[in-house]
């Protein structure tokens, strides 16, 4: 698909890629995928309800420093079909499927910025963005993306005061 490949060109830079498949659900309806955000969430998914996903591929966080916004368990995926007018497979388990953990939405800083990589733009169209949780999920990204990196990045630093009582109780 020519308009992945456009994508995957920005991305590998940044250390990830979208995969070319389309995710599924072990439910009665493959095609239902509900996210709930965890405890804790990421910034973006903080005050998002329960929210169904629409057709979705995923992405391989590679080597990227990002973090998952959106990681959903319990899925599986199916390569394109491309003798389809839309790519879209029909739903079978096949040997070639993937399952288990996939990334739906990845959040990374870039240089200055920051970017995040969605994978269901369905969610967005003018027919589902007043569902639940997708205008929410809209605003999330805007909002993260419409804040500056600390100069420091807080994370490593966090990391080692977290080492330091973890060693301690080790040699206790």
């Amino acid at each position: 698909d020519k308009s992945s490949t456009i994508m995957n060109d920005i991305t590998r830079k940044m250390g990830f890629i979208f995969r070319d498949d389309l995710l599924f659900s072990f439910n009665e309806s493959p095609y239902d995928q509900l996210y709930v955000p965890p405890t804790p969430p990421h910034p973006i998914v903080q005050h998002m309800p329960p929210m169904d996903f629409a057709v979705s591929c995923s992405i391989d966080p590679g080597r990227s420093r990002g973090r998952p916004v959106v990681a959903n368990t319990g899925l599986w995926s199916m390569g394109p079909a491309y003798h389809h007018d839309n790519y879209h497979p029909f739903p079978q388990h096949c040997p070639e499927m993937r399952y288990g953990a996939f990334v739906q939405v990845w959040a990374a800083r870039h240089g200055l910025g920051r970017a995040v990589a969605f994978t269901d733009s369905t969610i967005f169209s003018n027919f589902c963005v007043f569902q639940p949780g997708k205008a929410e999920l809209m605003l999330g990204m805007i909002e993260w993306l419409n804040h500056d990196n600390p100069p420091l990045d807080p994370r490593p630093w966090l990391l080692l005061l977290g080492l330091l009582p973890l060693v301690s109780g080790l040699w206790m």
